[in-house]
């Protein structure tokens, strides 16, 4: 049994807001918004992973991201506006170390919601949850050097340069401000 599964083992999945945004589990009406979001070249431009082509991709990375958070590997919200269901992108804590203490956090937002600040509102109640909740001590982001968007948003979040690793800057965020 991973750690997640110890803290979550009799909840359910938490669901969390900001003021403008809630944080759900992706399901399979997402199918359109993501395939859109995981094949727009300028989006996975830094990511480092080959885009989603079909809608039977996407049906069943969906259902690998339901099986991971059933078994405790990781946790993954969809990034919506309140009052609405509309994915507008995604952000997830994952690879938790063995005691726990820390794991990295992912991120990834539509191209048309680039510029309204949701990632960063994502970012921070993500990581409150898992400061406060989790009792995480530290929480890593790995962004390509290149992308600057990414590396202004880890910055205004908090988060630390810590290292470089080939083409990739390495950001830890140790506490919760």
């Amino acid at each position: 049994m991973s750690f997640l599964n110890l803290k979550l083992k009799l909840e359910q999945f938490p669901v969390l807001s900001s003021e403008r945004l809630a944080f759900v589990p992706l399901v399979q009406t997402d199918l359109a918004a993501l395939l859109e979001l995981r094949s727009d070249p300028a989006v996975m431009k830094y990511i480092d992973r080959p885009p989603i082509k079909t809608v039977e991709e996407v049906s069943a990375f969906i259902d690998k991201i339901k099986d991971g958070v059933n078994r405790g590997e990781w946790l993954y919200w969809k990034i919506q506006l309140k009052g609405t269901s509309e994915l507008l992108g995604t952000c997830c804590l994952w690879l938790f170390n063995e005691d726990g203490l820390s794991c990295d956090i992912g991120y990834e937002l539509r191209k048309k919601a680039w510029g309204n600040g949701y990632m960063s509102e994502a970012i921070e109640v993500i990581s409150r949850y898992g400061f406060e909740y989790l009792g995480l001590k530290k929480i890593v982001a790995l962004t390509a050097r290149e992308n600057e968007a990414s590396l202004r948003l880890l910055q205004k979040s908090g988060f630390i340069l810590d290292s470089h690793n080939g083409n990739d800057s390495i950001y830890v965020l140790s506490n919760f401000k």
